[in-house]
């Protein structure tokens, strides 16, 4: 009798240990996936900024590949509550988004110069005609700004 007590404890034992580490392990893994993902993030704002001060897309190279899989994000966005797992969806998707139309642009292309008239746009420039500056009510262009490098 007492065997069969000490079997049914240790077993319950087993069960509660083997839980709890799992419980561990699926917590450490999930801050990994949040860690790599905002990386991934912070890699992409950087090769933005870098493209749009530059006025040109960037180069293929530039690019890295990302360190999560589609299904380690479907991990985190399900770990998130409903706002923040909607932000980083639309985050990824907006990358993706730009990384698609960064691929049609085929390759960077030098900044258009300022003697250019606004509207005309070359293959490969980051902004499409409709998003030229702001006329001044005289007529003229708005003043051109450098983006510091």
């Amino acid at each position: 009798m007492f065997g069969l007590i000490g079997v049914i404890i240790g077993g319950v034992i087993n069960f509660v240990a083997t839980v709890y580490q799992q419980n561990r392990t699926d917590r450490s893994a999930r801050h990994a996936i949040a860690r790599l993902t905002y990386d991934d993030f912070l890699r992409y704002q950087s090769t933005l900024v870098r493209a749009l001060a530059g006025g040109t897309w960037w180069p293929d190279s530039s690019l890295l590949k990302t360190q999560t899989s589609v299904a380690d994000r479907k991990v985190l966005l399900g770990d998130l509550d409903d706002g923040t797992s909607q932000d980083v969806a639309d985050a990824q998707g907006w990358m993706e988004y730009l990384i698609q139309v960064r691929k049609r642009a085929g390759r960077a292309v030098r900044p258009r110069s300022s003697s250019s008239s606004c509207g005309t746009t070359s293959a490969g420039s980051i902004m499409p005609a409709g998003n030229c500056p702001a006329r001044s009510a005289a007529g003229g262009s708005a003043p051109s700004s450098t983006a510091p490098r």
